[in-house]
């Protein structure tokens, strides 16, 4: 239970906030911890909506994988969002909490029922949508997850090596294809894809390729920031207009 005097099990790098106490892998996270983060960074949601008495009616499985979401919150009182899905469910298993993060992140006041039709007729042409979008440059980003494994936070080193074993088949098939081809590449030490530090930072500098995630204190500590860069990768055609990755993190606190 999350009291006063049962603290959180807490994980991570060091981080000192403007208060000047350091916390540490090792350190303990007590409720007076997330009430004093709601009052010093307002901006952190975790905080901000953290509720005790909701955390206390949860069984003790469940209140420690709310543990492991909100730990970046607090080991980075400086975050925004401060919370980190580990699994698929915990969108639905806490949803009375993170709805309320989620909603504030992005600006959702009531509900929504977001409906779009990309549909011009013929060749897809942006201009019959809005006249404005008459000379414009598009990324398009889709990102999913495999119901086996869990959310990269979450993940072991040995589930990354699986996931990019798996995709590693999936992108073979991409590599294969007239009008696609291209090649792939692989962050995962030992790998027979594996490619070197230069290729490493000329691919990023192309923004080609996802930063280390090691480096982002804002990761979650549990699972992606411990692998490294292993299990993750990228594959691109080509002619370059896109490419596919695997092993990338889920959003940053």
């Amino acid at each position: 239970m999350l009291r006063h005097r049962e603290p959180i099990r807490s994980f991570g790098k060091r981080s000192a906030g403007p208060d000047g106490i350091a916390m540490r892998r090792g350190d303990t996270m007590k409720v007076e911890d997330i009430a004093r983060l709601r009052e010093t960074h307002p901006d952190n949601l975790m905080a901000r909506y953290f509720d005790r008495a909701y955390y206390e009616a949860l069984p003790p499985e469940h209140q420690r994988r709310l543990e492991l979401i909100i730990a970046t919150g607090w080991q980075n009182p400086d975050s925004i969002m401060g919370a980190y899905a580990m699994h698929p469910d915990d969108y639905d298993l806490f949803r009375p909490y993170l709805d309320k993060l989620i909603r504030a992140y992005h600006h959702i006041d009531g509900e929504v029922s977001p409906v779009s039709d990309w549909d011009t007729g013929g060749t897809l042409d942006l201009r019959r949508i809005d006249a404005a979008l008459d000379d414009v440059s598009m990324r398009v980003r889709v990102g999913r997850n495999l119901a086996d494994f869990p959310l990269p936070g979450a993940m072991t080193r040995a589930e990354r090596m699986a996931l990019e074993g798996r995709m590693v088949e999936v992108f073979g098939h991409l590599v294969a294809t007239d009008g696609f081809g291209g090649g792939y590449v692989s962050l995962t030490p030992g790998s027979p894809h594996e490619i070197s530090s230069e290729r490493y930072d000329d691919l990023v500098a192309q923004h080609r390729m996802f930063k280390d995630m090691s480096r982002d204190r804002f990761c979650p500590p549990p699972g992606s920031a411990l692998t490294g860069r292993t299990g993750a990768a990228c594959t691109s055609p080509r002619m370059g207009a896109s490419s596919c990755g695997s092993g990338r993190r889920t959003t940053c606190g």
